[in-house]
């Protein structure tokens, strides 16, 4: 057996998926979310917290946008600027998702 169909059906399936639908989670732990919007949270907000507000905004280019300049124009955190756009909106359309 050919390990070229199986190489090509793996690829469909991954570029099947909605952009940031399995990629948020990971650039949140990449980008070191976590250590600030973790369990352990305690001087910013965790992350089911984030997460069940930015579900009620939805997670339209719009809404995304919106919380993208939200995130930008907060305190400047140091790790929110670190991010780029792209990675930011991928990680909030995770989240407005439901961290899911």
């Amino acid at each position: 057996m050919s390990i070229r169909p199986i190489a090509s059906l793996m690829l469909g399936t991954l570029l099947s998926l909605p952009a940031g639908a399995s990629d948020g989670g990971q650039l949140a732990a990449d980008h070191g979310c976590m250590n600030c919007h973790g369990p352990a949270a305690k001087s910013a907000p965790g992350l089911q917290g984030l997460s069940a507000k930015l579900q009620r905004k939805g997670d339209s280019p719009e809404a995304l946008q919106h919380l993208l300049k939200e995130m930008r124009e907060g305190k400047t955190i140091h790790g929110h600027q670190m991010v780029s756009d792209e990675s930011a909106i991928a990680i909030l359309a995770w989240m407005a998702r439901g961290s899911r």
